[in-house]
C-alpha cells in the first residue's frame, strides 16, 4: 500500500468510535432484558451509596437529589460534588413495560447473579463507611395512617465490613418499586458515614413481603393502587409519584381526574413547569 493510502486508512480507524452504539432494548424480550442488568457497572437509581435521589425512571428526568454526602473531598482539598446517577437502558425498559414486568421482576428477587456494580467498603479496609449494615426495610402496599410521615418503613439490621456485590435480585427490587410507587431502595447513604443494603438475597422476608403485597396485580388493580395513592395525601410530595405513575401508564384515568384530584394535578403539573423554566 502506498503511504498516502496508509495515511488515508489510518485516519479511517482514528474516525472510528471506539464504544458501540447503544443498544435498542425497545423490542427486546424480557428474559434479555434481565439479563443484561447484569452488565450495570455504577450507581444507579435505588443503588447509590452516598446519597439519595428521587425519580421516576421510566421517563427521562434526571433524578431529583434528597439526602446525603453532598460532595467529596479531593487530594488536593478541593471537592467533587456527587454526581445524580445515570438511568441504565435496560432499567428503563423494564420500567416502562409496566404491569406486564411485574410477574418476572418478582420471578427474579432471588437472582444471585451478580452486576459488574459493587459498593461500600468498611474505613477499617480504606473505605468511606463506618458501619455497614443489611437491613429489611420495606414500603408496604397498605401504608398506616401516619405512611406520610414514616412511609411504612421497617428496620432491622446486620453488620458487615466487606464490598457488597450488587445481584440481579436486587435491581428487581428497586424496579418492582417503580412500578407500583413504593420507595424500595436496595442500597442507600444512612448518616454519618454509613451504608444500608436492603438485599432481598441477604434478607429473604423482603421477597415473601413483595409477593404478597405485588404478586397478584393486574392493570385494572395497579391503576387503582396509584389512585389511592393520590388520594392518601394533600401533601405533592407523596401524590406526585403516583401521579407520575399514573399519567404514564394509565393517561385516560389520569386525564379523567375530577375534583381534588384534579386539583392536585393542576399542582403537580404547576411544578413540574417551573423545574423546568430557565433559571
Amino acid at each position: 500500500m502506498r503511504p498516502f493510502a496508509v495515511a488515508l486508512a489510518c485516519c479511517a480507524l482514528c474516525a472510528t468510535p471506539s464504544l458501540a452504539a447503544d443498544p435498542d432494548y425497545s423490542t427486546a424480550p424480557l428474559d434479555r432484558l434481565i439479563d443484561d442488568l447484569a452488565l450495570i457497572d455504577s450507581a444507579v437509581p435505588g443503588v447509590t451509596s452516598q446519597a439519595t435521589y428521587e425519580s421516576f425512571i421510566a421517563v427521562d428526568e434526571r433524578p431529583v437529589f434528597t439526602g446525603g454526602v453532598l460532595g467529596i473531598q479531593q487530594p488536593d482539598g478541593s471537592v467533587r460534588p456527587i454526581q445524580a446517577p445515570d438511568v441504565p437502558l435496560q432499567m428503563r425498559e423494564l420500567a416502562r413495560r409496566g404491569i406486564h414486568t411485574l410477574p418476572i421482576l418478582i420471578r427474579h428477587l432471588n437472582d444471585t447473579r451478580p452486576t459488574k456494580l459493587s459498593i461500600g467498603g468498611s474505613i477499617l479496609d480504606g473505605g468511606f463507611f463506618m458501619f455497614q449494615l443489611f437491613g429489611d426495610e420495606y414500603d408496604p402496599r397498605a401504608r398506616p395512617a401516619s405512611a406520610a410521615r414514616g412511609r411504612g418503613l421497617t428496620f432491622k439490621e446486620r453488620s458487615f465490613d466487606s464490598r457488597y456485590a450488587v445481584k440481579i435480585g436486587d435491581i428487581c427490587y428497586v424496579l418492582i418499586g417503580q412500578i407500583v410507587n413504593r420507595n424500595l431502595l436496595a442500597a442507600r447513604y444512612q448518616p454519618s458515614a454509613g451504608l444500608v443494603v436492603n438485599s432481598p438475597i441477604e434478607t429473604p422476608s423482603l421477597i415473601d413481603r413483595i409477593k404478597k403485597d405485588w404478586g397478584d396485580l393486574d392493570a385494572q388493580a395497579h391503576e387503582k393502587s396509584l389512585l389511592d395513592d393520590v388520594r392518601a395525601s394533600d401533601q405533592i410530595y407523596f401524590f406526585s409519584g403516583a401521579l407520575k405513575r399514573l399519567r404514564f401508564y394509565y393517561p385516560s384515568a389520569y386525564t379523567a381526574l375530577q375534583g381534588d384530584d384534579a386539583k392536585k394535578r393542576a399542582l403537580f403539573e404547576a411544578q413540574e413547569a417551573s423545574r423546568r423554566a430557565p433559571k
